[in-house]
C-alpha cells in the first residue's frame, strides 16, 4: 500500500500547473485538505489516498487502471466513485454524478464528504473576502452552484446514519451550506 507521503507527491505531480478557481492557489492545496479532513475524521490510510487522488480520473488523463496499479484496488474503486467522469454535457455529468453518489459504497462516503466539505470551506472564504465576485469563477452561477451543493447535502441525508465522526463531517457540510445559502 502506497503510504500517504508518496501518494501526497504523486498526487501533486499530477495536478502540477493547476490552480484553484480563479487564483494561484495550487490545486494541491485542495488535496491535501480533503486529505486532512478525511485523517480527522477517522478515516483509514486507503481513504486517505484515495482523498489525494480523489479528482485524479476527472481532471487528469489517469484511469482507474492507473491508480489500481499505484495506490491499490480499495483506492482506485473510491477514487471512481468520487469522480464526475467525463460525459461533456454539465446536467447530463452531475444527474449521473448524484446517481452514482447515491449508490456508492459506505468507505467512499468519507471521500466525498470531505471534498464538498474543502470545497464548501474554500467557496465560503473567498466569498467573505470578494463578495459576489466569486460567482463570476464558475461557469453555471450562483444559483445552479447553490442547486448543486443542495443536492449533494439530499444525498448525504439519503446515506442515512454514518459512524459518529463522520456524522460530524456531514453536520459541518450543512452548516457551511445554511451560511452560503443565506448570502
Amino acid at each position: 500500500m502506497l503510504q500517504v507521503a508518496e501518494a501526497f507527491d504523486k498526487a501533486k505531480d499530477l495536478h502540477k500547473g493547476q490552480y484553484r478557481k480563479g487564483g494561484d492557489i495550487p490545486y494541491w492545496t485542495h488535496l491535501r485538505d480533503v486529505a486532512a479532513l478525511v485523517k480527522n475524521h477517522g478515516g483509514s490510510l486507503e481513504q486517505i489516498v484515495a482523498g489525494l487522488f480523489h479528482d485524479a480520473i476527472e481532471d487528469q488523463n489517469v484511469t482507474q487502471s492507473w491508480i489500481a496499479q499505484t495506490a491499490g484496488d480499495e483506492v482506485a474503486r473510491m477514487v471512481s466513485e468520487c469522480s464526475k467522469g467525463k460525459i461533456k454535457d454539465w446536467d447530463k455529468r452531475f444527474e449521473d454524478y448524484i446517481q452514482r453518489l447515491a449508490a456508492c459504497s459506505v468507505d467512499t462516503r468519507l471521500v466525498v464528504l470531505a471534498d464538498k466539505v474543502a470545497n464548501l470551506t474554500d467557496i465560503k472564504k473567498d466569498f467573505d473576502i470578494i463578495g459576489d465576485k466569486l460567482w463570476s469563477r464558475f461557469t453555471k452561477g450562483p444559483n445552479t452552484l447553490r442547486i448543486q451543493y443542495t443536492k449533494y447535502a439530499e444525498v448525504f441525508d439519503s446515506w442515512g446514519r454514518l459512524p459518529n465522526q463522520w456524522e460530524k463531517l456531514r453536520e459541518t457540510y450543512k452548516i457551511i451550506l445554511k451560511d452560503l445559502l443565506e448570502v
